[in-house]
């Protein structure tokens, strides 16, 4: 018996509603969305009540951009039937049209049924609750969100809250009271043979995508189908302020930062590295060279997300001082600038 290979399989002439709807979804998977779309309309003219088809033909308009139609499929699939995923992505695309009510109409219906495992705890479940489109938004607004706590991801800002777990705590930095203390000194003396550019306009290159990808299958164990080129272009839409920092190494990138700025304070939304450069402590020589940066533009804090202390990755944050944790809707002082400054 022949085996058909992904490609092969999806090359075969069919008027199978179900083969037609796995065919779309390889189409839909391998970026080929004219032909998903293509494959999936005829799938759902020949079975009309299949809300998976239906869901699918969304996904691949949206990433056409063509999100009236999206909108229209992610409808009929919900009114097929109102699956948690399909209503997600119906308010999901109705942010992006800029239909506020409608968006938190459907993630209303959604509830708490939503969940997504926790990136940074196992046994723990994440809900994005409350999201709005930073487009209009003006620098003195994106301030106040991320002095609650929201988080930009994309056309988005975002802020998680989940049911019966605080362990993730934002965290920001007062810059112009940083002062590194000795570990942090020797970050800074071991990657003095690095040049930093810093991009008002940050742009993508294939050079940064490929170091984005490798990044993502080995630090943080994507496997590589899921590393699609919209996940990289993804970081480089939303914020009309955001700047890029660029490192290299003898002419070669080894690192790319996301810097979004408000007024008084700054976010940091993306950074990825050559994984050659892990040993030299990349997170740590950003979050400094971006303290550096933000203070000398008149900045007063430094936003660089969730410090988890049941993860030990996550808690080096703590040891930029001084620093203030988020506790509900108040900004905590902690962190001495003396105790490691010796």
């Amino acid at each position: 018996m022949e085996l058909l290979s992904r490609d092969a399989f999806a090359e075969q002439e069919t008027e199978d509603a179900e083969t037609l709807h796995l065919r779309g979804s390889i189409h839909l998977q391998n970026r080929r969305y004219s032909l998903a779309v293509s494959d999936l309309l005829r799938a759902v003219e020949k079975a009309p009540f299949s809300a998976k088809s239906y869901n699918n033909l969304g996904a691949a308009y949206a990433n056409l951009g063509m999100l009236d139609e999206a909108a229209d499929c992610f409808g009929r699939a919900v009114g097929i039937d109102a699956e948690p995923l399909y209503l997600n992505n119906l308010a999901f695309v109705h942010m992006l049209l800029g239909h506020t009510e409608e968006s938190n109409l459907y993630r209303a219906m959604a509830g708490d049924q939503v969940t997504a495992s926790c990136p940074y705890l196992p046994d723990r479940y994440i809900r994005f609750t409350e999201c709005l489109r930073v487009e209009g938004m003006d620098v003195a607004d994106f301030d106040k969100h991320l002095e609650k706590g929201f988080r930009r991801i994309g056309q988005l800002l975002e802020r998680n809250v989940c049911a019966g777990c605080a362990d993730c705590v934002q965290i920001r930095i007062p810059v112009a009271e940083f002062r590194p203390d000795r570990a942090q000194r020797r970050n800074l003396a071991l990657n003095s043979d690095i040049d930093v550019e810093f991009l008002e306009k940050p742009f993508p290159t294939p050079e940064k995508e490929a170091i984005y990808s490798r990044y993502m299958r080995e630090r943080h164990f994507h496997p590589a189908e899921r590393i699609f080129e919209q996940e990289f272009l993804f970081l480089y839409t939303g914020w009309h302020e955001s700047r890029e920092a660029v490192y290299r190494r003898e002419g070669k990138i080894v690192a790319v930062g996301m810097i979004d700025e408000g007024r008084k304070g700054a976010y940091l939304s993306a950074f990825f590295y050559d994984l050659s450069f892990l040993a030299r402590g990349p997170g740590v020589f950003h979050i400094q060279t971006a303290i550096r940066l933000e203070a000398e533009r008149g900045r007063s804090w430094l936003y660089f997300g969730e410090t988890i202390e049941k993860k030990g990755n996550m808690r080096y944050k703590k040891s930029f001082r001084p620093h203030e944790l988020l506790d509900g809707n108040t900004w905590v002082r902690s962190g001495s600038t003396e105790a490691d400054n010796r």
